[in-house]
């Protein structure tokens, strides 16, 4: 399973695990595999070195950081593994949104690398300034 999410030039590839089949109760089943993510440059990335490799940062972290064991449950084995796909696709969503939104604020806080010297006050990768002055627009 590959799923991505551009990000400021990168993606987060999830990659699931062979999933574990368990019986639970009487008639339920449990599946239950590992997701984790690599992150995957993509396209030419924009800005100063000192931005784009905080954005680097932030994606790595995530990638590093967000993985972890998925479970779902079914009446049978097959109904187990399709609420396990299920499931998966909705954490593999739900971890590319919160990317989404950590990057948008990251672009916001720096204005696009013009105020790097801001990422660090919110805890942020930060750098050098890019040079092209707080007030000036990329």
């Amino acid at each position: 399973m590959l799923i991505a999410a551009l990000v400021l030039g990168y993606s987060l590839a999830a990659h699931a695990g062979h999933p574990d089949f368990a019986k639970s109760t009487p008639g339920s089943y449990r599946a239950s595999a590992r997701v984790g993510f690599t992150l995957v440059a993509r396209g030419k990335t924009v800005g100063c070195d000192a931005h784009t490799s905080g954005a680097r940062a932030i994606a790595e972290q995530y990638a590093k950081s967000s993985g972890g064991k998925v479970t779902a449950f079914g009446s049978s084995r097959i109904a187990a593994e399709r609420s396990l796909a299920s499931a998966v696709a909705v954490f593999v969503r739900s971890t590319n949104l919160s990317l989404l939104r950590e990057e948008a604020l990251y672009e916001r806080i720096t204005q696009r690398g013009a105020a790097q010297d801001q990422a660090a006050l919110y805890r942020f990768p930060s750098g050098a300034g890019c040079g092209h002055g707080r007030d000036s627009k990329m």
